[in-house]
């Protein structure tokens, strides 16, 4: 049996989680630039990309697909889907 607690509050890096991957994923590119800048990636898990040019691949997978998978890139043992929700307003 397997349990996963999360807390209200708790952070994990945008580069290892599903839902961090889906938000950057449909950022414009200037933002992402400017995040690639300020972010070091680190090894969270055997799984986490650290490689900043696969991340810019599964970036655009990402768009194309509509959602993102995180595959014990977080937390060994968990696998997340994510996804952008957007109004009636954005224009993907």
């Amino acid at each position: 049996m397997f349990r996963m607690v999360s807390q209200v509050g708790s952070r994990r890096p945008f580069y290892c989680t599903a839902l961090g991957k889906a938000i950057v994923a449909n950022m414009g590119e200037e933002l992402q630039e400017k995040l690639y800048a300020s972010v070091q990636l680190r090894q969270v898990t055997p799984s986490t990309v650290t490689n900043l040019a696969q991340l810019r691949q599964q970036f655009t997978h990402i768009r194309r697909q509509g959602f993102s998978i995180e595959e014990e890139e977080a937390v060994v043992g968990v696998r997340c889907i994510g996804a952008v929700i957007r109004g009636p307003e954005v224009k993907s």
